[in-house]
């Protein structure tokens, strides 16, 4: 006859094994869920929208860049109320951009200070 004891040792080494075998999917997505330095720098998971520049103006009021809805890779110059919450498109990108390009350089340098482009 065996002992109480032993069948209860037994048991509970199977009883882990079976928590361990059934458990290890679960564990497995745990780990893969886990954050390490490749995951936050990078592969961008966690980067936000980019907001700015911003320059605050006398009036309490600030102005920032923004993408453009309109057209495309272009921005356009925004002001916001902060108390209001108010928007409002200063510049539009349509302004900014070259007639018959798709929205990249708005403006040319010439001998050293930045000038509007000439349409």
């Amino acid at each position: 006859m065996r002992h109480p004891w032993k069948r209860s040792v037994a048991g509970r080494v199977i009883g882990v094994a079976l928590a361990v075998v059934m458990l290890a999917p679960a564990l497995q997505a745990q780990v893969a869920d886990t954050l390490d330095l490749d995951r936050i720098f990078s592969r961008f998971e966690f980067f936000g929208e980019r907001f700015g520049p911003a320059r605050w103006l006398e009036d309490g009021t600030y102005t920032t860049l923004e993408r453009s809805e309109e057209v495309q890779e272009a921005r356009e110059i925004v002001r916001y109320d902060p108390v209001t919450d108010e928007r409002e498109i200063m510049v539009a990108a349509s302004l900014l951009v070259r007639k018959g390009r798709s929205g990249r350089s708005p403006s040319r340098t010439t001998g050293g200070r930045r000038t509007a482009p000439s349409c």
